[in-house]
């Protein structure tokens, strides 16, 4: 066994902690376990705790590649998905012109034919791909201005 490399050791006040990217856990530990892990002395720990550090990720064995493991992960989210998230701009017209701004704000809306279209293209890569879960986003310039023509329908 090794040290996850997405293994982090923080001290505090003599409070000790571990936490772990990509599980997102985080322990709370005593200074024996601390040192034991910081100088990678793993052979010394009891069986029980080595287990639960495995399960919560800090351990992991000593062929195991977690970059690649990571990337594998990425690309099934995002390839092998029930979810489909989608954004859409119901207007880049804004009512705000906040002074950082750099958009020329030039007047466009999203008609109820593009809403309908938008509806449509949903609709079928539910039935085609089987999903579970659509997300909305919305953007543009300021989208609430077409809120009750195109957000409150689509939602």
């Amino acid at each position: 066994m090794k040290l996850s490399k997405y293994t982090f050791s923080y001290c505090d006040n003599e409070q000790y902690y571990i936490y772990h990217q990509v599980s997102n856990a985080l322990l709370k530990v005593d200074k024996e376990l601390y040192d034991l892990l910081k100088e990678g002395d793993l052979q010394t720990l009891p069986e029980d705790v080595s287990l639960s550090l495995e399960q919560n990720g800090f351990l992991v064995k000593d062929g195991i590649d977690e970059t690649c493991n990571i990337r594998y992960g990425n690309l099934i989210g995002r390839y092998n998905s029930k979810l489909m998230r989608i954004t859409i701009l119901p207007t880049l017209s804004c009512n705000f012109r906040c002074w950082y701004c750099y958009e020329q704000h030039k007047a466009s809306i999203m008609t109820e034919q593009g809403a309908k279209a938008v509806l449509r293209f949903i609709k079928s890569e539910i039935l085609k791909k089987h999903l579970e879960y659509v997300v909305l986003d919305w953007f543009g310039g300021e989208p609430l201005l077409r809120f009750s023509q195109i957000i409150y329908p689509l939602s």
